[in-house]
C-alpha cells in the first residue's frame, strides 16, 4: 500500500487549550485530498448541535515542514478525542491539518498519525458528522 503521510515530513503546531500550551508534530501528506466544499459548512452546522464540539483562536504557531510558518487563516486543525468504542477502533486523539483553498474546498495536509491512510481518514471524519455521540470532545483550531 502507498503511503498516505511521510513521516520524515513533519509539521510542528502549538495549540493554546485554556491556559496550558500543547505541541504537537503532524506528518505531512503525500498527496493533497480534496473534500467537499460543504465540509466546512457541514462543521459549522455540527458547532452548533454538539456542546462538546468547539472552536476557537486556539492555534498559536504553525510551521511547515520546510520550516515556513503558516499560521494563517485559511489553515486549521481538528483535535479530535473519541469515546472508548470508537478509541478502540481508531486510537485515542487524532490531530488533523486542513488548508481551504481558494475555490472553498478543503485539503488534508497533515495528520498525527504516522500509519494514516485515506480510509481512516475518511472513517474518523465519517464518525464526527454522523455519530457525535461517539466523540468525546472536538477542537477546531484556528490562527
Amino acid at each position: 500500500m502507498a503511503k498516505f503521510v511521510d513521516p520524515e515530513k513533519k509539521w510542528k503546531a502549538t495549540i493554546l487549550i485554556g491556559t496550558q500550551e500543547v505541541n504537537l508534530t503532524l506528518f505531512d501528506a503525500v498527496e493533497g485530498v480534496h473534500l467537499k466544499s460543504d465540509f466546512g459548512q457541514t462543521f459549522k452546522k455540527l458547532l452548533t448541535e454538539n456542546q462538546h464540539y468547539m472552536a476557537g483562536k486556539m492555534l498559536k504557531t504553525l510551521t511547515s515542514p520546510a520550516g515556513e510558518n503558516f499560521l494563517r487563516g485559511d489553515m486549521f486543525l481538528l483535535v479530535i478525542m473519541f469515546t472508548k468504542m470508537a478509541e478502540k477502533l481508531f486510537g485515542s486523539v487524532h490531530n488533523l491539518l486542513f488548508s481551504v483553498l481558494d475555490d472553498g474546498s478543503i485539503e488534508f495536509v497533515a495528520s498525527n498519525f504516522r500509519d494514516m491512510t485515506e480510509r481512516t481518514l475518511f472513517e474518523v471524519l465519517n464518525i464526527v458528522r454522523e455519530k457525535p455521540e461517539d466523540v468525546k470532545a472536538l477542537l477546531i483550531a484556528t490562527a
